[in-house]
């Protein structure tokens, strides 16, 4: 009887959940997790630090918003996006990168000015990409 229960409630909160999902929500969170963690990685290596969210710096130098992204609408799509961060970083080639987070490497400007950790960025691309 139980199981007839969380089936019911199961398939009831999968009606609503859908009926919330448009078009703005991915439908590959996993490829959306992997590239926010292959960005952040190239970022780590390179030593640079993200924009906030929402904008981006022209070639001029000003700063202005981007268009509004693609985003996970359900907590299983945040949960799958940051599983695939996660799996990101166990891959050989990437184990570097991994190794620089788990250290939290302190990242320099090209004049030797401390802009932040590896922790920072990597939490930075996977949050502000899952999470939305």
């Amino acid at each position: 009887m139980k199981s007839i229960w969380m089936g019911a409630a199961l398939l009831i909160a999968g009606l609503f959940t859908s009926a919330a999902a448009d078009a703005a929500c991915t439908s590959n969170p996993f490829r959306m997790g992997w590239d926010a963690a292959n960005q952040a990685c190239e970022d780590i290596a390179q030593g640079y630090t993200p924009m906030p969210w929402g904008h981006r710096r022209l070639s001029s130098g000003e700063i202005v918003p981007i268009p509004e992204p693609e985003r996970t609408c359900s907590w299983q799509a945040v949960v799958e996006c940051k599983n695939a961060g996660a799996q990101y970083l166990r891959r050989f080639q990437n184990h570097r990168c991994a190794q620089l987070i788990r250290r939290d490497v302190r990242l320099t400007s090209s004049r030797g000015t401390p802009i932040g950790t590896a922790q920072q960025v990597w939490r930075t691309y996977l949050n502000t990409t899952c999470n939305m």
